[in-house]
């Protein structure tokens, strides 16, 4: 993004023969998310699918002491299963074990749960967990005092159905629900917090930049071909819209030509980003965005840039030294493919318009693959996870690209001593990489949200963002 924007399409798919990540599952692959609870004298068992590729099966299995009381496999994506209420009894303490199995029969680490057998009703119909807060939905016909603890915290709650929302969590820590009667734990569940989360249901502009985000901006403005000659100056709202349809909110993006002279004063678009509030390391960053058309000069991006470079890179860690990470960029010259992208010392020369280590995908993931413009204009998924391994980018779900770390800064600046925030904008160009904007242009990106999630590496940094709700 922050190169000069003279790219030719020669370099696309320039990496095509790196090795991909390894598929196969470990045992330091775990479940680490999920919930026990009773529903009719039952016992319900949820969980979030560890994320590999090749998950075959997800077993449970319920042991009383040394006894296999009841065992049964669920293809993925069910992540539910019911130990019928005839295998179980109340007051007795059972050990449940949920684990995955590859298509190689390779097995995930075992998560082991006990659980002491209530005879009420107890289940935790809807758990949503944030970076700070958690939105929960319970259901309970228990006769008597029902208590919520988590951490060192304990909350009474009503009998029948609940909801309740709990607001001191911290970002990207681990915590166990427990809901219990008088006499027994009767539902649990686990959950990691996010480290980041933004639905965009705000208001005006102040909102958006009140704690996560600031605005980009506006850069070498006569420069035509430059990615940011067409943000907004600090403060300058005028692009950024919150709207909401068929119950989602989402943030607006806009670009657009003013008048009619050709001017590239006139070109202007909108952007922000979280630099200086939020940041982190190591981490799967997700955003589910739709655009409105595919025009020429428009060149909407979703990317990262370093908070703090490496201090092993050279030049102090100034583009493209430090690092670039696009997770997605489209441009009009294949407007049903995007760019997953990654800047380096030795993968791009500043100012000499290369393409950095690029490659395109269509919405099903697939590389240089065949599709229509109006597919994006649907909502999709964007993202990208970054690990001590590598970098792992996806497209809807599907893993589209893979560069492994490596020990040369050069190469690979992605380190635990660098950390990352995020930038998503809309810009408007003329140039031959992104096509010629004309006046009268007019174009936007939706954002629907933007997730950020901890996964085994994650450092989490002390940002402004936790500790004093914004930026400094």
């Amino acid at each position: 993004m922050k190169k000069i924007l003279l790219i030719a399409s020669v370099f696309v798919g320039f990496f095509t023969a790196c090795p991909q990540p390894p598929t196969i599952m470990t045992e330091t692959v775990e479940i680490s998310e999920w919930s026990i609870g009773q529903k009719d004298g039952s016992l319900v068992v949820q969980w979030t699918d560890p994320s590999v590729d090749n998950l075959k099966s997800i077993s449970v299995v319920t042991r009383l002491g040394e006894e296999v009381v009841d065992e049964g496999s669920v293809e993925p994506g069910t992540q539910t299963y019911t130990i019928p209420k005839d295998k179980v009894k109340v007051g007795e303490s059972y050990l449940i074990t949920i684990f995955g199995l590859d298509s190689e029969n390779n097995k995930t680490a075992e998560t082991a749960v006990p659980h002491t057998v209530s005879s009420a009703n107890l289940l935790f119909e809807s758990v949503n967990v944030y970076d700070r807060y958690a939105e929960l939905k319970i259901a309970s016909d228990a006769s008597s005092q029902l208590t919520l603890e988590y951490g060192s915290q304990s909350i009474p709650i009503n009998n029948g159905t609940t909801d309740i929302r709990i607001d001191d969590l911290k970002p990207g820590q681990t915590y166990i629900f427990t809901l219990r009667t008088e006499n027994h734990s009767a539902a649990t569940f686990t959950r990691k917090t996010m480290l980041f989360w933004d639905d965009f249901a705000y208001s005006t502009p102040e909102d958006l930049t009140a704690s996560r985000w600031i605005w980009c901006k506006r850069e070498n403005s006569t420069q035509e071909n430059h990615w940011s000659f067409s943000m907004r100056g600090e403060g300058n709202a005028e692009r950024v819209l919150f709207n909401k349809e068929e119950g989602v909110n989402f943030l607006r993006l806009e670009g657009y030509y003013k008048g009619a002279e050709k001017n590239p004063e006139n070109m202007l678009g909108a952007g922000v980003r979280s630099q200086n509030c939020f940041y982190f390391t190591f981490g799967k960053v997700e955003i589910r965005f739709r655009f409105k058309d595919s025009l020429p000069g428009s060149f909407p991006a979703l990317w990262m840039m370093p908070q703090n470079a490496d201090p092993g890179c050279a030049n102090n860690g100034s583009w493209p030294y430090g690092g670039e990470i696009d997770i997605m960029e489209r441009v009009h010259s294949r407007p049903w493919l995007v760019y997953n992208t990654a800047h380096t010392e030795n993968w791009s020369t500043a100012g000499n318009g290369y393409a950095g280590e690029s490659s395109q995908y269509n919405v099903a993931g697939k590389q240089n693959g065949s599709g229509k413009a109006e597919d994006w204009n649907k909502w999709n998924i964007v993202g990208i996870e970054w690990s001590r391994g590598g970098l792992q980018w996806y497209v809807n779900g599907v893993r589209t690209k893979w560069i492994p770390a490596e020990d040369n800064l050069g190469n690979y600046p992605f380190t635990e001593k660098s950390s990352f925030y995020l930038i998503m904008n809309m810009s408007v160009a003329r140039s031959g990489f992104v096509g010629m904007a004309e006046p009268g242009f007019y174009n936007y990106i939706d954002i629907d949200y933007v997730k950020v999630t901890p996964n085994a590496d994650t450092i989490v940094q002390e940002c402004p963002y936790y500790t004093s709700g914004g930026a400094q």
